[in-house]
């Protein structure tokens, strides 16, 4: 028991104490951590991709399942 709150307290400790000594570099740090929130909601979260979006990604993933031999057997391959 002794173990899981002294982690808790220094992963507190840890985080509340760039606020005092560096808050010019915390807040940066924070600004690029949010920045990846609409990327997320855009590209990941979203079920139907503007295709603006949709068809570069479907070229880059094409070209890099060429360039690197990484694509998926078919699955009437798989079932000979």
């Amino acid at each position: 028991m002794c173990i899981p709150l002294l982690f808790l307290f220094l992963c507190c400790l840890f985080l509340v104490l760039p606020f005092f000594s560096q808050p010019t570099e915390l807040m940066v740090g924070v600004a690029i951590i949010l920045s990846g929130i609409p990327v997320y909601f855009l590209f990941v979260r979203t079920t139907r991709k503007p295709k603006l979006i949709y068809v570069p990604w479907i070229s880059l993933t094409h070209w890099v399942q060429k360039m690197l031999y990484c694509v998926p057997e078919s699955e009437e391959h798989l079932a000979e």
